[in-house]
């Protein structure tokens, strides 16, 4: 039997009338779905997501078992790698905003809902999520990287003049209590030599306005 590879939507929604909604849209959208599944409760909607491949979360926040910002939370420790879309009324849109900056990726408002903007919704969501995936696992690999050299890795910003320093070594090396962390402003000044600082800093603007290469300390 060919195996599908459609996206797998989780709904949790307790109005039958506007599941029925979500359902219809969904299957009108266009978007290739292999399986729609439905929860009224959180406990349930936590069970399924613990028990299946979903690919996107539709979540309204006002439950029978739980309302607001916490039904968000509450799933998060089983949403960690997958896109939530917080379904709204016009009235909750603040409480909406809250769930973003707690992690969810999108909202939509109820009444303002058409198969477009439902399938645009759960696409982008699903890419900013994988985006965001991709760069997690970049970053757990160059700090593993970082920890095995014992280098001193710091990236600098120069429209801002902010330097971050990269991992821990920093601390290790040079006792800088400074973790995955941008420096004080002028901290990469303080930290040359008194009397290679001029040379050096002139060298390094030198550099940056001519578009160059070489050493800073040439």
């Amino acid at each position: 039997m060919q195996k599908r590879t459609g996206i797998t939507i989780l709904t949790v929604e307790d109005n039958s009338s506007d599941l029925f909604l979500l359902e219809h849209m969904l299957r009108s959208s266009g978007l290739d779905i292999a399986q729609l599944y439905s929860a009224d409760h959180i406990h349930e909607a936590y069970t399924l997501l613990e028990r299946h491949t979903i690919h996107v979360v539709l979540l309204d926040l006002t439950l029978p078992d739980s309302f607001g910002i916490h039904t968000f939370i509450y799933l998060r420790p089983v949403v960690q790698r997958i896109p939530v879309i917080i379904l709204t009324g016009m009235s909750d849109t603040n409480i909406a905003l809250e769930a973003i900056k707690e992690g969810a990726q999108d909202y939509l408002v109820k009444g303002e809902l058409t198969e477009g903007l439902l399938a645009k919704a759960i696409q982008y969501s699903m890419e900013r999520k994988r985006t965001l995936e991709n760069l997690r696992l970049s970053n757990e690999r160059f700090n593993t990287v970082v920890k095995a050299t014992n280098d001193a890795i710091w990236d600098w910003d120069i429209l801002t003049n902010k330097v971050f320093m990269v991992g821990d070594n920093y601390k290790q090396l040079f006792g800088y209590d400074i973790v995955d962390a941008y420096t004080p402003d002028g901290f990469l000044e303080e930290i040359i030599h008194p009397e290679d600082r001029d040379r050096v800093m002139t060298r390094r603007w030198k550099l940056i306005r001519d578009g160059g290469s070489g050493k800073l300390g040439g």
